[in-house]
């Protein structure tokens, strides 16, 4: 009896075995993830924010990437109070809501962040 059918047997089934499992469509987070998940830096926070607004490394949440842009905005950053305000403006995670938007791009662009102030020319105010 031959031994080349159970040979060809074998490697293919060790061909086989040792694919990768198909990846999941919904990203685990990373480390990097997590510990930025325990940060109180209001940059870190905006960026976690923007990760859960395009799904970079996370799943994609519009309501989470609010909470991260709040806490950003209300310490006092800049990109985190444009973000939370682009979030109103659009109805993104939290009821469309321009007063709201126009506060916090007001507050941004006090700061100087340019972004801002050319939203709040979009909106009509200055």
């Amino acid at each position: 009896m031959s031994k080349f059918p159970l040979l060809a047997f074998l490697v293919v089934f060790s061909v086989s075995a040792n694919e990768s499992p198909p990846t999941s469509p919904v990203p685990t987070p990373t480390n990097e993830i997590i510990l930025d998940l325990q940060s109180e830096d209001p940059y870190v926070q905006n960026n976690l924010g923007w990760k859960y607004e395009s799904g970079n490394g996370v799943p994609r949440n519009d309501s989470e990437a609010v909470k991260w842009f709040r806490k950003s905005a209300e310490q006092g950053n800049p990109y985190g109070q444009f973000n939370l305000g682009w979030m109103y403006e659009n109805g993104r995670g939290i009821p469309h809501d321009l007063t709201q938007a126009r506060q916090w791009y007001q507050r941004a662009a006090t700061q100087g962040l340019g972004y801002a102030q050319e939203a709040m020319l979009r909106l009509g105010q200055q």
